[in-house]
């Protein structure tokens, strides 16, 4: 069993009966899901959402990376000026975990590397949005912080990311053989 649960209305002769957007490795298989609906059987059918593709949940980014010029980045390994809500993010408090909470919060498998510093020209033209980040785990939910920044410039996080996690549809169809 994979652990997804599923309670979408499942019938026969329905192709589109139901879906969910995941972010997963794309190691993982689908054999062996099985999703019991008025007696019928679901097969899983993974189709992978080319980037830039909407995974349906209505937020907007939190997070971005940004180049020296100001363009984002989205390659793995990239060190760049980390943003939160379009300004720079201070290091008091910063770490580890909250490096890897912020890469898979981005889409990517965790926190490479991170340093603070004033490097880029570009950082003075952004405000400071985000200051004591403290994460009990890697994941976002589990960080404090505030909104209200008591830094300069020179304490803004930059930061590199592991590898980009692929965005997948999961689609389940009803198997009238079964």
């Amino acid at each position: 069993s994979s652990g997804i649960n599923a309670e979408w209305p499942l019938r026969p002769g329905n192709e589109d009966c139901g879906q969910s957007w995941l972010n997963m490795p794309t190691s993982l298989q689908f054999e062996n899901i099985d999703v019991a609906s008025d007696g019928y059987r679901a097969v899983p059918k993974r189709e992978q959402i080319p980037d830039g593709g909407n995974n349906n949940n209505g937020t907007t980014e939190l997070f971005t990376l940004v180049d020296s010029e100001g363009n984002e980045i989205s390659e793995e390994g990239q060190l760049g000026l980390l943003l939160y809500k379009g300004g720079t993010v201070c290091d008091d408090s910063f770490d580890g975990l909250a490096a890897a909470a912020i890469c898979k919060k981005m889409n990517f498998t965790g926190g490479a590397s991170w340093t603070s510093d004033e490097s880029f020209e570009i950082q003075s033209s952004y405000e400071i949005n985000l200051d004591d980040v403290d994460c009990d785990s890697g994941e976002w939910e589990s960080c404090s912080f505030t909104e209200e920044a008591n830094c300069a410039h020179s304490e803004d996080v930059f930061l590199s990311c592991g590898e980009k996690r692929k965005k997948y549809r999961l689609r389940l169809c009803v198997d009238t053989t079964a």
